[in-house]
């Protein structure tokens, strides 16, 4: 969070503290509108929130439900090397909702194990997770024509 200090703005304490609330109960909880975060305790948010997966089948499963059908159709009939040109975006996907940027060990163990090259850091974890989203994909979503 960026803006004012309490100190120069009284108020920016309680609107930020409303924000984060709101975020809090809009998309971990689930909330209806009108809750309060007093309504939950913690023990609710931590039941909700999403473990990072700590194998590569995990994290690929959890992509491929999150993505639509256009999406998967995409990236399955794209050239790899297209794709990873074209696609940074995924890295940074990877990184943050698999938390492979702060060090998912787990997850890049499970990497390692696959991997047909060394996997020194969360880059190589990234780009051997692509790799199996895109052969995945190509197995249930390639294109293929029909005469």
């Amino acid at each position: 969070m960026a803006g004012a200090r309490a100190s120069k703005d009284p108020k920016i304490s309680k609107d930020t503290r409303y924000i984060i609330e709101g975020l809090l109960l809009l998309s971990v909880v689930k909330a209806q509108a009108g809750a309060h975060i007093t309504d939950y305790d913690n023990d609710e948010y931590i039941s909700k929130l999403q473990v990072s997966p700590k194998t590569v089948d995990e994290a690929i499963d959890r992509m491929i439900s999150d993505l639509d059908l256009r999406a998967k159709v995409l990236i399955a009939n794209m050239d790899f090397h297209q794709l990873f040109d074209q696609h940074s975006s995924l890295f940074i996907y990877f990184k943050n909702s698999f938390e492979v940027w702060p060090g998912n060990k787990e997850l890049i163990e499970s990497c390692r194990a696959i991997a047909k090259g060394p996997v020194r850091d969360e880059d190589d974890a990234t780009v051997v997770l692509l790799g199996v989203l895109w052969k995945r994909l190509q197995d249930g979503h390639k294109l293929k024509a029909v005469k």
